[in-house]
């Protein structure tokens, strides 16, 4: 799933960033949100029903404690 929204999401800011009409940059960046978008439905589908499972819970603290930690290194 990462890979699947990372590629347009990377891409279509990368590319909407440096375009220079308006248009062209309005749906360069509409991909790059639809694809993160559709990556937060589909988990927020997938916690809903696996999230009672000891995994689930392990899963979901793992991700948000290096999520903070990234957050702290870059903000350093």
């Amino acid at each position: 799933m990462g890979l699947i929204a990372g590629v347009p999401t990377i891409f279509g800011a990368w590319i909407g960033g440096f375009v220079q009409l308006e248009i062209m940059a309005v749906v360069f960046l509409s991909i790059g949100a639809g694809a993160i978008l559709q990556v937060v439905y589909e988990i927020s589908r997938q916690v809903k029903s696996g999230l009672s499972s000891f995994h689930g819970y392990s899963g979901i603290i793992t991700g948000l404690t290096f999520m903070y930690a990234t957050a702290l290194l870059v903000a350093a």
